[in-house]
């Protein structure tokens, strides 16, 4: 049998700061793993020999996460929170995430499920303080609570329930969402407590008014700060309708402890149809 031909594919981070290239057979099926720190971070994972990885002239440094000695290493942008790639420390494995990848149709691709879960002991949850949130008189709401892998930040927040096909919950098609693999949700400012935003990098980039929050230690993408809401000349761009979103507090549902991801009506952004679109 003939050797597959060879394709060569160029990825990087979401700022640039860190660029690649992969050249493999064409790539036509990826793995998903449900480990604590894949389905946090929403990896798409393609895996590869060390030989068919090039960093680009120039490429910037990744931070490095490592659950424990001797697994598998995770390398992100410090300045953007991508998760770029996983690598075991004698690079006996090797895998990028292909939500970085320029020019990869994702849905089309074939996805092999892999259960990192049942692997080794169960990831234990960290408490999450929600003293500030209990003290709302809000009868129709549910508490939730999360945080980013390592415990550095925690999120807490009360919101109709998640479940319920009027909370809008979406998984938009723009670029810092596709990296991310973000799925969010909007629950109101006044109704979210943070611990451990001091241990967040804030990613920035347009017009600058929101913050994409990410933990500084393991670079889980957290929240996006809306902070005081965009400016005027941004607000007169977006629908209407979607203009009380612009003032909640956006968080990454892949942090959040406890959900039924089957039961989640995730409403899938069409191209040109997302807020980011006119941003």
């Amino acid at each position: 049998m003939s050797e597959e031909e060879l394709k060569t594919y160029h990825g990087s981070c979401h700022c640039g700061n860190f660029a690649f290239t992969v050249t493999v057979p064409e790539i036509k099926r990826g793995a998903r793993c449900n480990c604590s720190l894949c389905h946090r971070k929403g990896y798409f994972w393609l895996s590869i020999k060390p030989e068919q990885f090039k960093e680009d002239e120039g490429a910037g440094e990744l931070a490095c996460y490592q659950v424990a000695e001797g697994l598998n290493r995770h390398l992100f942008c410090a300045t953007c929170g991508t998760g770029v790639m996983g690598v075991k420390p004698d690079k006996s494995f090797m895998a990028v995430n292909l939500n970085t990848m320029k020019g990869v149709d994702r849905k089309a691709l074939e996805v092999k499920e892999f259960d990192g879960a049942s692997i080794g002991e169960p990831y234990k949850a960290f408490d999450v303080p929600t003293d500030t949130i209990e003290a709302l008189d809000l009868p129709d709401h549910k508490t939730y609570t999360g945080h980013c892998h390592c415990g550095d930040v925690k999120v807490a927040f009360k919101s109709p329930d998640l479940y319920d096909p009027s909370t809008y919950v979406v998984s938009d098609n723009c670029s810092i969402c596709t990296v991310h693999a973000y799925v969010i949700a909007y629950p109101a400012r006044e109704h979210y407590q943070m611990t451990g935003i001091e241990n967040t990098t804030s990613y920035f980039m347009g017009d600058k008014w929101i913050a994409h929050r990410f933990c500084k230690r393991c670079g889980t993408p957290v929240c996006l700060d809306t902070q005081t809401g965009p400016p005027a000349h941004v607000l007169a761009k977006i629908p209407e309708f979607y203009h009380p979103r612009l003032t909640a507090f956006p968080t990454n549902l892949r942090v959040v402890n406890g959900l039924d991801w089957e039961k989640l009506g995730i409403n899938e952004v069409k191209p040109g149809e997302g807020a980011a679109d006119n941003l």
